[in-house]
């Protein structure tokens, strides 16, 4: 870090140096934010405290848990999307040590592989860091139960990340333009009570 610049974000009061504080009469640490110099293992550029490379390789490594290591490589998937969003978006930041992350990831997926960005649900989804209050979400204790989404305007297919989501109890896509096959995966939610996916056009055991 430049001496006497300051770097913002959650090393903010990494400014100066000890000859600074010195040359202005202050003891470092004093008053005026003349501190010393940055903690070294703080990462001023990266909101997550971690450097952007590591931040990345985190993430890489924990989205491979639950997607395709190839569809989180191969630009345009919704997989690879959702994982730019993840890194990329300013608005809604999300670290790889949250608890909420791999939930965050998953929905994220389900909302670019049902075409989300040119349907109503780019209103409110992937708009706000909490994303209980996305619409046709419901939580408990900021975990998804509910999944309510009926719209016309929703085209593509249901990705089998989301029975990763195994707190789910309803999954209701109703009246929607859905085609492809139903995720097996599905089946492995055992909280799951309520499963609406009629008037699509989907295929495949429920």
């Amino acid at each position: 870090f430049d001496d006497g610049v300051d770097v913002g974000g959650s090393c903010e009061e990494c400014v100066g140096s000890t000859e600074d504080c010195l040359f202005q009469g202050l003891p470092p640490g004093g008053i005026n934010n003349c501190f010393e110099v940055c903690d070294p293992t703080k990462f001023c550029s990266d909101p997550c405290n971690i450097s952007p490379e590591q931040r990345q390789t985190d993430t890489i490594n924990l989205l491979e848990t639950v997607s395709d290591p190839i569809l989180l490589a191969t630009i345009n998937t919704p997989q690879n999307k959702a994982f730019t969003f993840l890194l990329d978006d300013d608005d809604v930041v999300v670290c790889p040590q949250d608890d909420n992350v791999l939930q965050i990831y998953i929905l994220a997926v389900l909302f670019f592989s049902m075409n989300g960005p040119t349907s109503s649900l780019s209103l409110s989804w992937l708009v706000t860091a909490n994303e209980c209050d996305w619409v046709g979400l419901e939580c408990a204790d900021d975990v998804v139960t509910t999944i309510t989404i009926d719209s016309r305007d929703l085209t593509g297919t249901i990705p089998s990340e989301l029975g990763k989501l195994q707190n789910l109890e309803k999954i209701d896509f109703f009246d929607s333009n859905l085609f492809g096959p139903i995720p097996s995966e599905l089946g492995q939610i055992q909280s799951l009570r309520s499963l609406s996916l009629e008037d699509n056009f989907l295929s495949g055991p429920v």
